[in-house]
Formats: structure tokens, C-alpha cells, sequence
């Protein structure tokens, strides 16, 4: 009997501790990130990107299905953030491979996931799959 006080206890003084010492983490609000997002694309190369290499003459503010590239890419920022996406951005550099992303196993590793061909594909407006 005394083992499970013992036991009790220690669990109480760890959960404690846990608690005690704990940081919040924060996320970005939605408009904040896609401003983030706008930020970091308009100061890259992708702009002369399109325009350059892909021929898309106006850059960022190409239209594709009537959305303007910037605005896709803003929108992406925030979709990238729902559920269940998010578990995926994850990579702990000090375990296997297999077992680097959130929770160890529970999703995969944000670079095993960046070269996974069968993610979840982006569903367009209209298509009855949103």
C-alpha cells in the first residue's frame, strides 16, 4: 500500500511541477497569417519566378480560375492550418524517420509528408468535394 501512496504522490508532484512550468504556445489569427504569407511571397523570387521561368506575364497577380495567384497562396496559409493538416507539420530531427512527426507515429513527419504523393488533394469550388 505504501508503493501506490508513493506512486500517488509522485504523479501529483510531477503533474504539479507540469503545470508550474508549462508555457502557452501561441498560433497566429487567421489575418495575420495570411498577411505573413503575403509578406514573405511578395519579398521572394516568385514573383520573377512566374513572370521569368513559367511565363505567367503578371506575376502574382496572374488569374487562375478567377483567382488571382497572391490571394491563392494567402488562402493556402490559412486551409494549411485546419483540421486535420496541421498534425503534419510536425518533424522531431532526434528520433527515426518513421517516427518524427507529432505524437511520434500518430502523423507523419512534415518532410516525409512534403514528398507523400498520396496527400489530400486541394478540393476546387464547385466540385461538390468542399
Amino acid at each position: 500500500m505504501g508503493t501506490t501512496i508513493g506512486h500517488r504522490l509522485a504523479a501529483l508532484v510531477l503533474s504539479f511541477l507540469i503545470v508550474l512550468t508549462a508555457q502557452q504556445a501561441l498560433a497566429y489569427e487567421v489575418e495575420m497569417h495570411r498577411e505573413i504569407s503575403d509578406l514573405a511571397t511578395r519579398r521572394s523570387s516568385a514573383d520573377s519566378t512566374l513572370i521569368e521561368s513559367l511565363g505567367l506575364l503578371q506575376g502574382l497577380v496572374e488569374e487562375v480560375r478567377g483567382t488571382r495567384l497572391i490571394n491563392r497562396l494567402r488562402e493556402g496559409s490559412v486551409r494549411e492550418d485546419r483540421f486535420p493538416r496541421f498534425f503534419n507539420h510536425f518533424h522531431n530531427p532526434t528520433v527515426d524517420w518513421l517516427d518524427a512527426g507529432f505524437g511520434g507515429n500518430f502523423a507523419q513527419s512534415a518532410i516525409l509528408w512534403g514528398q507523400n504523393p498520396n496527400q489530400e488533394a486541394p478540393r476546387p469550388k464547385g466540385s461538390g468535394a468542399e
